[in-house]
């Protein structure tokens, strides 16, 4: 729910801008953890806020054909901070499907896997982003708090219980020879 959008064209570069204008809302869900001590939010109100994010999020694919490719507690506002309604902002990063896609997206902890490798991205790193937060919600804790690279990718297969798939890891390598260090460490894990 906004207040408006429209679109404006930029005459430097010759595209088009959508603006969305919001009411004013209140914290985000990252500040409303922090204010409980990371203690988590009741699960029929994880359900309620998740069906709020993904039904945006069904908007901004189907409708607009963009990414948000920045989804994060700080980047989710309570509507008025009583209630589990929310509204979705900082839409800075976000792209449309048939543009440029940055190489990197999404804060690390909430990144796909194909981001994490290099490998072309698209819708799917928003719905990873979004599984990555109803997780940090319903528990008061990142999913994957980590900074490094190869350790992230280890705490990733160990929570889904799979390893990463051995063509995704060639590709990666192909792209990048930064990966081919942990290759082989990543198969054998």
């Amino acid at each position: 729910r906004f207040y408006c959008s429209f679109s404006f064209y930029s005459k430097k570069k010759n595209e088009k801008h959508v603006a969305m204008v919001f009411e004013p809302c209140g914290p985000s869900l990252y500040q409303f953890l922090k204010k409980n001590n990371f203690s988590g939010i009741k699960i029929n109100h994880v359900k309620k806020i998740g069906y709020q994010i993904l039904h945006a999020i069904h908007f901004l694919h189907d409708e607009l054909k963009m990414i948000h490719t920045d989804l994060k507690p700080e980047n989710i506002l309570l509507f008025n901070g009583k209630t589990p309604d929310i509204r979705l902002i900082d839409f800075g990063s976000a792209t449309y499907d048939h543009q440029y896609h940055a190489h990197l997206i999404s804060t690390r902890q909430y990144r796909a896997v194909e981001v994490l490798l290099g490998l072309p991205w698209s819708y799917t790193s928003d719905i990873w982003s979004i599984a990555c937060i109803m997780i940090e919600i319903y528990t008061g804790n990142l999913l994957f708090a980590t900074h490094h690279l190869y350790e992230h990718l280890l705490m990733l297969q160990k929570c889904l219980q799979l390893n990463i798939p051995k063509n995704m890891l060639l590709k990666a390598v192909e792209k990048n020879k930064h990966y081919k260090t942990h290759q082989q460490k990543l198969i054998e894990a």
